[in-house]
């Protein structure tokens, strides 16, 4: 069995009115992503999702995967270790999330081939096991108090026991003070026992962080990537109490490394799809479970089909946080997934419709894709 062909097929989802995501750097009000399909030349088919970055960079971040994709042409899909050793050949020195996306959606598609030819779940191939669902956390986009507070309430109605609190700036000067009454509201309203995690997306300088949070301490919090790049991350460290958790400086296993040489956070905060996919994910939790630095599973903007693939991954490696990523796909009008495949929400629980499928269990309904774009052949 060898890797014949590899193709894209644009989608875009618009999110439900109200429903847009505000974060540090904008509002994004809709998925506009590209399914992933390998080909064997026994006919075996795999699916991946391709995130563009910039999100409206979908064009280009075709035309960048193709010299990624070329290479795997005419492999094993088996060989996995080789197969990304070859994509790491396209790679920078430093690669960065805008080059780890595509290898990561040839990635999952990978998996989901192995699965299929095997006969075996994704998790399987994983050595994980599937434990009736995954519990989820769900992100509060950056509102006033008062509305995050509310969005907090109903998503802990829904059986929601982690809510990631996006903060940072937006639309204007950063005030402190409002900050710590978001968090404030949102304690209030999740009560004592929820998981909070604060999670500005780098929106604030070492010095602002540092003047920050120790306002924040006494409503027992988590604080994610608050600043940019290692350096200012330990100098954050250093002078906090609250847990720090590393997202996106922990871009693949060699710059974990790092972050693990410097001792410069308690945790990170596991991107797959950003990493460049289950095989180099599953190598960065092995280092953390190695080094007793503690993890936690999250999302990129992503729809149901790269969701699916993200659950079989989490209900492998369970010593994290007890909460994952993975539902921006609830906030969608449209759905990119044919009907009972895949991933769905039952309260704050990601459950697989059919746990036993091979591969993810989830292919896209060709009614939602754009016309087919050849990548490599």
């Amino acid at each position: 069995m060898k890797i014949a062909r590899i193709e894209a097929f644009p989608f875009d989802l618009n999110y439900i009115r109200d429903r847009e995501f505000l974060v540090s750097y904008g509002v994004i009000d809709a998925i506009k992503n590209a399914a992933i399909r390998i080909t064997t030349d026994d006919g075996l088919e795999g699916w991946g999702e391709l995130m563009p970055l910039p999100l409206d960079n979908r064009d280009e971040c075709l035309e960048k995967m193709k010299p990624i994709a070329k290479t795997v042409i005419g492999q094993d899909p088996f060989e996995i270790r080789e197969i990304h050793a070859r994509m790491d050949e396209q790679l920078s020195d430093e690669p960065w999330s805008d080059e780890l996306l595509p290898k990561g959606a040839i990635d999952f598609a990978l998996y989901d081939i192995m699965g299929k030819a095997a006969g075996l779940p994704v998790y399987k191939l994983l050595g994980g096991e599937y434990d009736d669902g995954v519990p989820m956390h769900f992100s509060i986009s950056i509102r006033s108090p008062e509305e995050m507070g509310e969005d907090t309430a109903a998503r802990v109605a829904e059986g929601f026991q982690a809510i990631e609190v996006k903060l940072g700036r937006y639309f204007g000067e950063l005030d402190l003070d409002t900050e710590v009454a978001r968090i404030a509201a949102i304690r209030e309203a999740a009560g004592t026992d929820v998981v909070i995690i604060a999670d500005p997306n780098i929106g604030w300088t070492a010095e602002e962080a540092i003047e920050v949070l120790p306002a924040m301490e006494e409503f027992n919090i988590y604080v994610e990537q608050p600043v940019k790049g290692l350096d200012d991350l330990k100098k954050v460290r250093d002078a906090i109490n609250s847990p720090l958790i590393a997202d996106e400086s922990a871009a693949n296993a060699k710059v974990l490394a790092e972050i693990i040489r410097r001792d410069a956070v308690d945790m990170i905060n596991l991107k797959i799809l950003r990493t460049g996919g289950l095989h180099e994910a599953c190598k960065m939790l092995d280092m953390c479970e190695a080094f007793g630095i503690g993890y936690r599973h999250d999302n990129v903007i992503q729809s149901r089909l790269a969701s699916t693939t993200m659950i079989h991954f989490s209900t492998t490696y369970r010593r994290s946080l007890p909460d994952c990523g993975g539902t921006q796909f609830t906030r969608t009008v449209e759905d990119v997934v044919n009907a009972g495949e895949g991933v769905y929400m039952e309260g704050g629980t990601a459950k697989l419709y059919d746990p036993d499928a091979p591969g993810i269990g989830a292919t896209p309904n060709p009614a939602m894709l754009g016309d087919t774009i050849l990548i490599a052949d």
